[in-house]
């Protein structure tokens, strides 16, 4: 019990897991370069209006390549810019990134013909533009792998209000 406060705190585990699969460039990526353009999280909110928080991020590495990148949230889908290049948002759709999450080597195990990356402890706010669906993008911190489009499946654990 916290002092001064009568009730327990409730305690909330993630109440949605949300897939998402980007479409990837199959060149390899200098550091810095956009990987994956804006990708729809479909239903990231169970309805319209107000925050999801973003708890846990697993990723399936189905090249068994545990490349490190940031994967950047995004309120609405905007062009990040041209794969296999630099970022380059405008000011507007820059307005639009709501913050992200670094996936490093470190984070992997190697399970054979593939890799899995969890990271959890997260608490980041999410909120879209409009409807349900978030966006999301990649960008390539040192990680110079090539990859094929459908290598990578990103699953969001998600507090839904």
């Amino acid at each position: 019990m916290i002092i001064g406060h009568s009730t327990t705190p409730e305690i909330r585990t993630a109440d949605g897991i949300v897939e998402a699969t980007p479409t990837l460039d199959t060149g390899a990526y200098a550091d810095g370069d956009l990987m994956a353009d804006s990708t729809e999280i479909a239903n990231a909110l169970a309805e319209t209006g107000g925050p999801a928080i973003l708890v846990s991020l697993t990723v399936e590495d189905k090249a068994d390549k545990g490349g490190a990148f940031h994967v950047v949230f995004l309120r609405s889908s905007v062009d990040m810019g041209s794969l296999n290049d630099a970022p380059d948002p405008t000011d507007t759709e820059g307005e639009e990134i709501l913050g992200y999450v670094s996936v490093g080597a470190s984070h992997y195990i190697d399970l054979g013909a593939f890799q899995i990356a969890t990271i959890e402890g997260l608490a980041l706010e999410l909120e879209p533009s409009s409807g349900t669906s978030l966006y999301f993008a990649l960008i390539s911190n040192g990680n110079t792998e090539t990859y094929a489009d459908g290598d990578l499946v990103f699953k969001f654990g998600f507090l839904r209000g």
